[in-house]
């Protein structure tokens, strides 16, 4: 029994001191945990104050939209309207209605790393695409891009605008890029990016400024960066500064190209350059530029011999035509096999592409001429064999074989029809002799009781416009 005791005894002792081991144990363990635990936010709270600052960095997101981010990142004033009159997204823009709307993306400069000593020595650099398509004259236009600089509290401290555009009417840009550089005032806190647009237009629908490619990036004054020219110019462009540039200060580029001339100067390969001049925004430039190529101007008339003022030429001379007629033949009117812009009837600008000429002609008929618009018409299409002006109205003389409207034939199964809201102007070649007398007649019918309501008209003209009627017949 004795024995027996003892050694439950000694087992009791054991248990003991077991516990005391696991005891111990267990509190050199909350202690480590909790040493961990302090180092570890020790580290955390170091790295917070330590954190990098978001230098030369586009603090925006979301700036070319797609059908999956939408507006991820942005504020819209519109989420109760109709779907044509809010905000939409075509083509990586953001697209304005015709009711004025504002999309803005706020950001809190100390979330991005910056300090109050930071902002002291900073500059902002903001940029935007925007285009202006449809113009028009219904109501006044908005397109406006800026910046919102405010405090902690969020009141505003300035607005610094890249555009500023409202009222304006018959307005068209293409799509262009805005920039420019910022002091921002002291106590900035916050950032908010914003975009208004309104159509010119006043429809429904998407019709109004168009928005993309935003950047907003806050610089560092103390960096310096560096001009270069793109490798295959070579040395056909010099820069006035190479090295050592700051925020602000600007780069002089002088351009030549012996093979071709230079058309425009591009920095970064997306930006124009105006006036020969580059303004450093943060970044290393890189100096390009878009050549000039020849394009060739190619004649073909077969029932003429035209001539024209150059038969190579570069986007945006100024080409002049003229042209000598094959007997039997009138001139109408030139014919290009690219679009062109046309200053007069005789003259266009050289686009960035070959350009084919032709011509439109008539042949001239003798006498005695009749016309029943029986051949070579097609209904609905304008009267073959005629040319045409359009004083007002956007409809044309046109072959008709139907009754609508009283406009059944006279004679024949075709005639040829000018609808209400129209003056147009039908032109046909005649060969006719000097001291000898003509007869002209002709059969029309107007779709009213009250003769007023349509006029009719005849004049011998030297040349197929208004101006020329001069002898009323």
């Amino acid at each position: 029994m004795e024995q027996g005791r003892r050694t439950m005894d000694e087992g009791k002792s054991q248990v003991k001191n077991c516990n005391i081991q696991l005891y111990i144990s267990m509190r050199m363990k909350r202690c480590l945990l909790w040493s961990l635990m302090v180092l570890i936010s020790i580290i955390m709270g170091a790295s917070r104050v330590h954190a990098q600052a978001q230098w030369n960095t586009n603090l925006l997101q979301n700036t070319v939209p797609t059908a999956e981010s939408q507006y991820t990142g942005w504020e819209t004033d519109d989420e109760d309207a109709s779907p044509d009159a809010s905000w939409g997204i075509e083509n990586g823009c953001f697209v304005s209605s015709f009711i004025k709307r504002i999309l803005t993306q706020t950001v809190t400069l100390a979330d991005k790393g910056f300090t109050a000593a930071d902002i002291a020595v900073a500059q902002l650099y903001a940029s935007v695409k925007y285009e202006i398509p449809w113009p028009a004259n219904s109501q006044g236009g908005i397109c406006i891009a800026s910046v919102v600089c405010l405090d902690e509290s969020g009141n505003t401290l300035k607005t610094l605008y890249l555009l500023n555009m409202t009222g304006y009417k018959n307005v068209e840009i293409a799509p262009t890029v805005k920039d420019s550089l910022f002091a921002l005032p002291a106590g900035t806190a916050q950032l908010r990016y914003e975009v208004h647009g309104k159509d010119q237009k006043n429809w429904r629908g998407h019709y109004g400024p168009r928005f993309t490619d935003m950047v907003m990036m806050v610089l560092k004054r103390d960096l310096t960066y560096t001009a270069s020219v793109a490798p295959a110019l070579g040395d056909s462009i010099t820069l006035s500064k190479t090295s050592g540039i700051h925020i602000g200060d600007t780069v002089t580029v002088s351009a030549t190209y012996p093979e071709h001339p230079i058309l425009y100067l591009m920095l970064n390969g997306d930006l124009r350059i105006n006036d020969n001049k580059v303004v450093c925004t943060g970044r290393n430039m890189v100096i390009s530029a878009q050549l000039l190529h020849p394009h060739t101007i190619t004649l073909n008339a077969p029932y003429a011999t035209i001539t024209a003022s150059k038969t190579s030429a570069y986007v945006g001379d100024t080409i002049t035509l003229s042209h000598t007629m094959n007997a039997g033949y009138v001139f109408t009117r030139y014919t290009t096999s690219s679009d062109v812009q046309w200053i007069a009837g005789d003259r266009f600008i050289m686009p960035d592409k070959d350009v084919e000429i032709g011509m439109e002609t008539l042949v001239a008929s003798a006498i005695p001429f009749f016309e029943g618009f029986e051949e070579g018409n097609t209904a609905g299409e304008a009267v073959s064999g005629w040319a045409q002006y359009s004083e007002g109205g956007s409809r044309e003389w046109r072959a008709n074989q139907g009754s609508e409207y009283n406009t059944s034939p006279y004679q024949g199964a075709w005639n040829a029809i000018l609808m209400w809201g129209n003056t147009d102007w039908l032109f046909r070649w005649v060969y006719l002799e000097t001291g000898k007398t003509y007869r002209l007649a002709m059969y029309a019918r107007q779709d009213h009781q009250n003769t007023d309501y349509a006029k009719l008209s005849a004049y011998i003209v030297n040349a197929q416009d208004k101006d020329s009627m001069r002898t009323a017949i």
